[in-house]
This record gives structure tokens, C-alpha cells and sequence, in this order.
């Protein structure tokens, strides 16, 4: 849901798009089914129903061990133990570890030895997701101007 909220400052978690505004909150209020909605940011519209018909979960960051197999499973290739290192750097934060295994795996054929030319571009600001957009800029320079990056560009990536 984060490319569709207002980043830290003063709206804060507010969705951009009115409809979907309104969709949401029409769930929170009438809906009886189960919508799950992944983000790091709380929903700033749904506060009103916060702790009873709109339920927040904090998920823990992944330990070595856990991010090393996410890696693993998204088909890096394992150069000694060289998984947990990504892990330790990216903070086990488990989107931007899933872009960065799917992006080395797509460009670089799971060789986790082109870590560096990924992690070069990366900085520290997880609350932000700079992660994971950085990930996502390494797949725009990658791809070029074409088809793949306007699907990007749609869902507001890069």
C-alpha cells in the first residue's frame, strides 16, 4: 500500500487516492470479511476504527538465518555463507531482501557476488522504504525504457 500513502511528515499514512479512501473505510465499517493490507506506515484514514474492526500487526525484522534462506529461495547461488551478509546490511528487512533476491537473481543469474553493484545504491533509511525503492531503481536502470519499466512507473515504483 506504501506508494499509494503520503511518506513521514504531515500526512503521514493518508492514502493519495479519495476512492480508495472511501473504499477502505467502508470496509473498516460495514465489512464483516477479512481485507489484508501490507505496509509500514499505518493507515492514517482507518484510525478511527484502529484496535477493533481495523487490526495492525508490527512483523519483526528477519534474523540472518530466515533472510539467508528467503534468499536462498528465491534462487541466489550461495558463495560460502555470503547470504547472511545482505541480510546483516539490509537490517533483515524482508521486502527490500525480496527485491534485492528476485532483482540479483533476474540480472545477475542468483550470483550473489554482484551484491556490491546493488548495494552500492543502497542507504540506511528502512523506515522510508529507500531500500526497497533503491532495489527498484537498479531494475529501471536494468530494464531501460520499455514495457517492464512502464508497469513499474504505473504502480509508482520508480
Amino acid at each position: 500500500m506504501e506508494p499509494l500513502q503520503n511518506p513521514p511528515g504531515p500526512q503521514e499514512g493518508r492514502l493519495r487516492e479519495p476512492s480508495l479512501q472511501a473504499l477502505l473505510r467502508e470496509l473498516a465499517a460495514f465489512n464483516t470479511g477479512l481485507c489484508v493490507i501490507t505496509t509500514r506506515l499505518a493507515i492514517a484514514d482507518l484510525a478511527d476504527h484502529a484496535g477493533t474492526s481495523a487490526l495492525r500487526r508490527d512483523l519483526e525484522q528477519l534474523s540472518s538465518d530466515a533472510g539467508a534462506k528467503l534468499l536462498r529461495a528465491l534462487g541466489i547461488k550461495e558463495v560460502r555463507r555470503s547470504c547472511e551478509v545482505p541480510v546483516t546490511s539490509f537490517r533483515g528487512h524482508g521486502l527490500a531482501l525480496t527485491l534485492l533476491g528476485s532483482y540479483l537473481t533476474d540480472a545477475y543469474d542468483g550470483d550473489i557476488r554482484f551484491l556490491r553493484e546493488v548495494s552500492a545504491r543502497l542507504v540506511d533509511d528502512v523506515r522510508q522504504g529507500v531500500h526497497a525503492r533503491k532495489v527498484m531503481v537498479s531494475y529501471q536502470t536494468w530494464l531501460g525504457e520499455g514495457p517492464e519499466l512502464s508497469v513499474l512507473r504505473m504502480f509508482r515504483f520508480v
